[in-house]
């Protein structure tokens, strides 16, 4: 194991990686980068000396700054600005930390591949979204999402499974989290702050969803246009409408919903259960086009209409 000290020891990031070994590190001294880095040795690591300073900035927004096709990469300390996208990732075990994407034409990082991690992460300003995540087994933890021109993260190129995304926040977007692959299942999304116009759009069964804050989101917090969903213990405060579901079989425990314009929980579909919420100071409390929903041990405090069946 060896550490390759770039501009230093090698001119470029690029021949810092081809001349690399399985265990070594690649130290990037503080300075300005531009460049295409393709990865394909396994078991090294991409460092900025420090946090501040090591700005990889590309002047092409067609580029893409790294294209990761090994197993094992870490990335530490680096602000990437001006990509097409930042990072294009599929390989096993690769790992964000500390790394900063400004101003890319499409995406931040496209991650796919399985058992990756993306933390400590922030994404501003992007062209589309922020994240787009397919793959198996992720975590994508404690990063700040801002201004990314679509949403934060989404889910569109291919399947998503097995992933926790954690303790995250997201504002100033359209959307939050959107989970659109049909083929995609068995996520979980816990603990996050999200502040965009809507929070969560979700096409995806057996996505667990627990204990995240949605503040402000001034169309709905939640879209749920796919079955078998659990969804307990979110707040969700000052906005039009709490959570719309447009599909049947989901299951609701302790939502706190309150101060919406319109309606706390609105039902477009059947064989759902709504139980043990609180929902306070709106319009409507509960509106369902079926009596097929169960609702169940609600309680409406400063509601105009606890329930409606349309």
């Amino acid at each position: 194991m060896a550490d390759i000290i770039v501009p230093t020891d090698k001119a470029t990031i690029q021949e810092a990686v081809n001349s690399a070994s399985a265990g070594d590190t690649i130290i990037l001294l503080p300075g300005e980068y531009e460049e295409q880095v393709i990865i394909t040795t396994n078991d090294i690591t991409i460092r900025g000396l420090t946090v501040i300073g090591v700005n990889i900035r590309g002047s092409n927004s067609n580029d893409i700054a790294f294209t990761v096709l090994a197993d094992n990469i870490n990335f530490y300390h680096l602000n990437i600005e001006n990509y097409y996208v930042g990072a294009y990732i599929n390989g096993t075990s690769i790992k964000f930390d500390e790394v900063h994407f400004k101003k890319c034409g499409a995406f931040g990082v496209v991650l796919s591949g399985m058992n990756n991690s993306v933390k400590n992460c922030s994404f501003d300003e992007c062209g589309l979204f922020g994240m787009n995540v397919g793959g198996d087994c992720h975590n994508i933890c404690c990063n700040l999402f801002n201004k990314n021109t679509l949403g934060c993260i989404a889910n569109s190129l291919e399947s998503l499974t097995n992933t926790v995304i954690c303790k995250n926040i997201a504002t100033v977007s359209p959307v939050g989290i959107n989970l659109s692959h049909s083929e995609s299942q068995c996520n979980e999304i816990t603990q996050n702050v999200i502040t965009t116009d809507t929070g969560l759009y979700i096409f995806s069964p057996y996505t667990k969803i627990d204990k995240n804050s949605f503040q402000d989101c001034k169309d709905a917090a939640m879209i749920i246009n796919s079955q078998n969903n659990e969804i307990i213990n979110n707040l969700i405060s000052n906005g039009r409408n709490g959570i719309i579901v447009i599909d049947k079989g989901n299951k609701f425990d302790r939502q706190i919903i309150g101060n919406m314009k319109e309606s706390c929980a609105t039902f477009a579909d059947k064989d759902n259960y709504f139980n043990s919420g609180v929902l306070y100071n709106s319009a409507i409390g509960i509106r369902s086009i079926d009596n097929s929903n169960q609702f169940q041990n609600n309680a409406f405090i400063n509601v105009e209409r606890d329930s409606v069946l349309v």
